[in-house]
């Protein structure tokens, strides 16, 4: 998810901002998504896409076949991980749009874009550009809510749990609680000051 989200960051600077740049003849700093760099971005969002969608597949495995008794499964789970599934197969469609519309000569280095691209041949240019200007807004308007949930889901976890790893303290033993200090000192102050 990690990787898609740098890939979109990446393209968002070069379009969007890079464009906005260009128009007012700034820099083209911005422009940073072509060469190698485009070629290596385009690989490994394409990779991780796929290995995206394998882990959400897996995860409803998980969840709803091999079932293990100590999981607790709320229907806010399945509505997040149904949102990280249709955030990727909207990139791919995405890809597979923009591929097939611009005949992209690279796009041996997006392999499930371009199967994707292969699957939308019958579509005609006009419409082709309608479903990609619908589907771009379409998952825009899903990752904005994926965003504005996830504080309140289980999958919050995800970013906290390794704020937690990363602010550990390593030299305290493990399960060993933190020194309060001498609770009759701290309530003699308290009443002190009370």
């Amino acid at each position: 998810f990690l990787v898609l989200l740098f890939a979109t960051t990446v393209v968002f600077i070069h379009h969007d901002i890079g464009r906005i740049v260009k128009h007012f003849s700034v820099s083209e700093a911005l422009l940073i998504f072509r060469g190698k760099f485009y070629l290596a971005v385009s690989f490994f969002a394409d990779i991780f896409g796929l290995l995206l969608i394998v882990g959400v597949l897996l995860a409803y495995h998980r969840r709803y076949i091999a079932s293990p008794d100590k999981l607790h499964i709320t229907p806010a789970d399945s509505f997040m991980l149904n949102m990280l599934l249709l955030m990727a197969l909207q990139g791919f469609i995405l890809e597979g749009l923009r591929i097939d519309q611009t005949q992209d000569p690279w796009r041996s280095y997006t392999p499930i874009g371009s199967l994707v691209a292969e699957l939308l041949w019958p579509l005609s240019s006009g419409a082709a550009l309608r479903v990609h200007f619908a589907m771009w807004w379409f998952h825009t308007l899903t990752v904005f809510v994926f965003l504005a949930l996830l504080p309140y889901t289980k999958f919050l976890h995800i970013f906290t749990s390794s704020a937690n790893l990363f602010f550990r303290e390593l030299q305290r033993p493990k399960g060993a609680l933190k020194y309060p200090g001498d609770l009759e000192q701290i309530l003699l102050a308290a009443a002190e000051r009370g």
